[in-house]
């Protein structure tokens, strides 16, 4: 009887780690562990926190929230989420966006994606449905989208 009342107590033990890791946020793909302190904040010792000389990783967890980001042609496409996301994912969504924009647009720069914006918000809003990824093919987007592109002069390297 006394041996039931330890293995009760040993399995309520583990109920109780169970639950407090289960609130735990997962640290999602940041390249080097010196950015995120125990508590899953930005360490501030860094280069790139406090506006210092170099980039911010393209994955980040601040708080809570996962920020990722590509630099394409001098411009950086970023996406947010709170949820837990595979980083691979919306690494490779952003990558194909900025692949479609130049694909369409002939030239990836500021000045194309102002001259172009309701051609890229179109293609945009085919590329996503809600924030969920849907058609990323530049082929497979040409039957849904009715503007043409404005041309611009290329980017400056």
């Amino acid at each position: 009887n006394n041996s039931n009342n330890n293995n009760n107590n040993n399995n309520n033990n583990d109920d109780d780690s169970k639950d407090k890791n289960k609130n735990k946020n997962i640290n999602i793909g940041v390249e080097d562990n010196n950015y995120i302190t125990s508590d899953n904040n930005i360490d501030t010792n860094n280069d790139w926190s406090e506006g210092g000389k170099c980039d911010a990783p393209p994955v980040f967890l601040i708080d809570g929230e996962s920020f990722l980001h590509i630099k394409r042609s001098g411009l950086i496409f970023a996406a947010s989420t709170s949820s837990n996301v595979s980083p691979s994912l919306y690494l490779e969504l952003l990558h194909r966006t900025a692949r479609t924009f130049k694909d369409y647009c002939g030239t990836l720069s500021e000045e194309a994606i102002r001259k172009n914006f309701v051609l890229l918000y179109e293609l945009l809003d085919e590329m996503l449905d809600y924030g969920y990824p849907q058609v990323g093919g530049t082929e497979d987007l040409k039957v849904f989208v009715y503007n043409e592109p404005i041309p611009t002069a290329p980017a400056a390297p």
